[in-house]
């Protein structure tokens, strides 16, 4: 293949040497055209065929248009472009641009001015490039015959005879076609001639980029800036740029951010919630639930009585498994309402309690009357009815236990008795079961358990219920009480050895006076007694409140006899 050579000699003068260095014509027999009025593109191949004026070249004519383009092909390392025109005139200039992706744009190799009579121009042009573009303005009409382009024809090559390889880290292997340094590094390589490792906390294209918080010295990866020992604690990414998010913190982001206020973002390196926590948790991570009996913002919330004293729900306060005896509600923190108790409070108190202990059941505030027991669950015994039992039971039948509540006796009262609750004696001539029957009408008075007239009768009876009239012959008032039933003075009626029992006086016919009894009536009634029998001192009328039996001598026990 036929290729035009241009040589370029120089003489050293500070050196004495001399110096050939060859470059090839790019263009020759390239795709070449221009653009003329009509916006429709021509071939202009007769610019780029190496034929010159003195070897029977040909020219176009600038008439038509104002640009000439010519395609190289591919990417080519250039040095200079040389164009010939012909019929210069006074006045104008040409420039040249070159590009590797249009004709319309890329770097411009430089402006030249034309000068009339001067058809070969020079212009330095060192850029690697597809495309060429000539443009010019002109007072008249010149022609262009011929555009020599001159590089090396073999990509990555440079300098002499374009023999020599461009350095190893050149970006596409391109290197300025004279002095051999690199017109850009690939990524990581130190400009101009590309052989050294980006350093210094650098990476990428000519080491402009700078390394992420890399460990171990901030170095990262020459090329892609990766950090080849992971990032500082706080960041992440490929680069080390990018800070903890999400929730993250800490060596490579691997720490998860505790439960800060809100859910916002922990502190990208040690992880602490820089606003406080969340409710129910607690340290300066907020990774840790609330303990110790405490819940809620700040772990500030006092739990309530959870059961077996267990922690309550960190966040809420809520027991879980529900309460100790004696609370209830979501949080165990209100008392069992009147007549409950127990765990959540979901027992209910004794039917005969006044009120109940919250905690055990057990009737503190005492029982309904009628009932004892810790839970109120007994009736009164032991001859007692009542409030808290201590009402003494009457004189009921046959010592039968009276209501429990009340104290009333069910089936009636002893003899000598009556009354609901038979505490009270018989009266007004009344005597035996529930004071039921009455006294002999010729009775002065009866006994109020017998009916037997102690007493004796009225004049002209006499028997023991005073139901026999006077025998033949007796009349008049009986003697009195003589003692032992002696006749008294068949005169006067006087008792000549004393009274018997209940009596006194000189007939021996007045009743013992109230709170005295006995013969002679020289005895005292016991001093518990309202009022006794004056034949026997038998506490007929009733014990003063606490005391019973016949003599009001037990405590607790009682007659009332009237």
């Amino acid at each position: 293949m036929y290729r035009a050579v241009y040589f370029i000699c120089w003489y050293c003068v500070s050196h004495g040497i001399f110096f050939v260095t060859s470059y090839e014509n790019l263009a020759l027999n390239k795709a070449a055209y221009y653009v003329p009025s009509d916006d429709l593109r021509k071939d202009a191949k007769v610019v780029v065929d190496g034929l010159k004026l003195y070897n029977d070249g040909q020219c176009l004519s600038s008439l038509r248009f104002r640009r000439l383009m010519i395609d190289l092909g591919e990417i080519l390392s250039i040095h200079h472009i040389t164009t010939y025109f012909e019929n210069v005139g006074n006045f104008g200039f040409f420039g040249i641009e070159v590009s590797n992706g249009s004709y319309n744009s890329g770097y411009e190799c430089g402006l030249r001015y034309l000068r009339s009579g001067h058809t070969e121009y020079y212009t330095p042009c060192n850029f690697h490039a597809r495309y060429v573009s000539i443009f010019w303005s002109f007072s008249d009409t010149i022609e262009i015959c011929e555009a020599e382009i001159y590089g090396c024809h073999t990509p990555g090559r440079y300098g002499e005879n374009c023999s020599i390889p461009c350095p190893q880290n050149c970006q596409e292997g391109r290197c300025d076609i004279v002095e051999g340094t690199c017109l850009g590094c690939i990524y990581g390589y130190e400009w101009p001639r590309c052989g050294k490792e980006c350093g210094n906390g650098t990476f990428g294209r000519e080491c402009r980029e700078i390394c992420g918080k890399c460990m171990g010295n901030n170095t990262c990866h020459h090329i892609n800036g990766t950090c080849m020992e992971g990032c500082i604690p706080g960041l992440s990414g490929i680069l080390c740029d990018q800070e903890c998010g999400n929730n993250t913190f800490g060596q490579g982001c691997t720490g998860v951010c505790g439960h800060c206020s809100e859910n916002e973002q922990c502190h990208r390196i040690n992880g602490s919630c820089l606003n406080g926590c969340d409710p129910g948790f607690r340290r300066l991570k907020c990774d840790q639930e609330c303990g110790n009996n405490t819940f809620g913002k700040g772990c500030t919330g006092v739990c309530g009585h959870c059961s077996e004293n267990e922690q309550c729900h960190h966040i809420n306060g809520s027991c879980l498994n529900g309460c100790d005896p004696g609370f209830r509600g979501l949080k165990c923190d209100q008392g069992c309402i009147s007549g409950s108790f127990g765990k959540n409070c979901t027992e209910m108190c004794g039917s005969n309690c006044l009120s109940c202990n919250a905690v055990s059941g057990v009737c503190d505030f005492g029982c309904n009357p009628g009932w004892e027991g810790d839970f109120c669950e007994k009736e009164c015994d032991n001859s007692t009815f009542g409030q808290n039992c201590t009402g003494v039971c009457g004189n009921c039948l046959e010592k039968e236990p009276c209501h429990h509540i009340n104290g009333s006796c069910l089936n009636g009262c002893d003899p000598g008795f009556n009354g609901l609750m038979c505490d009270q004696g018989c009266m007004d001539r009344s005597f035996g079961k529930n004071c039921i029957e009455r006294c002999g009408s010729n009775c002065i008075s009866c006994n109020a358990i017998t009916g037997v007239c102690e007493i004796g009768c009225s004049p002209g009876w006499e028997g023991t219920f005073c139901e026999q009239k006077c025998p033949e012959k007796t009349y008049g008032e009986s003697c009195g009480n003589c003692t032992n039933k002696e006749q008294c003075h068949h005169v006067n009626g006087n008792c000549p050895f004393g009274c018997d029992t209940g009596v006194y006086g000189i007939k021996c016919d007045q009743e013992c006076s109230h709170g005295r009894y006995g013969i002679n009536c020289g005895q005292t009634c016991p001093s518990n007694c309202k009022g006794c029998n004056r034949f026997s001192g038998v506490c007929e009328f009733g014990c003063q409140s606490g005391w019973r039996g016949t003599l009001c001598e037990d405590i607790g026990m009682y007659h009332n006899l009237n």
